[in-house]
């Protein structure tokens, strides 16, 4: 494997360990203003997985020597650009923005056309996107195989608890 894979796998994590910071910060303003966690193992379970994921498909691209071809570029533009779409998600969410399912009494409902249109769009063009370009950078179609299905129950039982409490909100 060359080096620009192992600088790029160093700089997506990075990334994810800012946002993380981002999200760990965003959880004690929310939480010191009486919010609480939902669905904390579903969120404990996503995260756990995220990590398996990450380093499983740099495992796999390590073992399979992995060089940058045309696949490789195609999964460093999709998570470059799911990295985009996350970081508007936080930017338009503000403070609300965790990677824990954390609801204030007052909570605001962003009522952005985004949200109202694709409802989920952290999910949907950002983390399944990134999943994919991680897949393609290394080209570990094992690790796709492997924990795309319990990755998605999870996220299918992320989905569903927030939206549970999106609705108990607008009611």
């Amino acid at each position: 494997m060359n080096n620009i894979v192992y600088y790029l796998f160093s700089l997506i994590v990075l990334f994810r360990l800012v946002v993380l910071c981002i999200s760990k910060n965003n959880e004690k303003k929310l939480l010191s203003k009486g919010a609480v966690e939902y669905g904390k193992n579903i969120s404990n379970y996503l995260a756990v997985l995220h990590t398996i994921f990450y380093f499983s498909a740099f495992v796999e691209g390590m073992t399979r020597h992995v060089k940058m071809d045309f696949i490789s570029y195609i999964g460093i533009m999709i998570v470059s650009l799911s990295f985009v779409v996350l970081l508007y998600v936080i930017k338009s969410l503000d403070y609300y923005w965790t990677v824990k399912l954390i609801v204030e009494d007052q909570h605001k409902i962003n009522n952005n056309w985004v949200f109202k249109t694709i409802k989920h769009p952290n999910y949907f063009f950002n983390i399944i996107p990134e999943l994919i370009g991680v897949t393609l950078l290394f080209h570990a179609w094992r690790t796709l195989l492997t924990l795309s299905i319990p990755y998605g129950l999870c996220l299918y039982f992320r989905i569903r608890k927030e939206n549970d409490l999106l609705s108990k909100k607008n009611q």
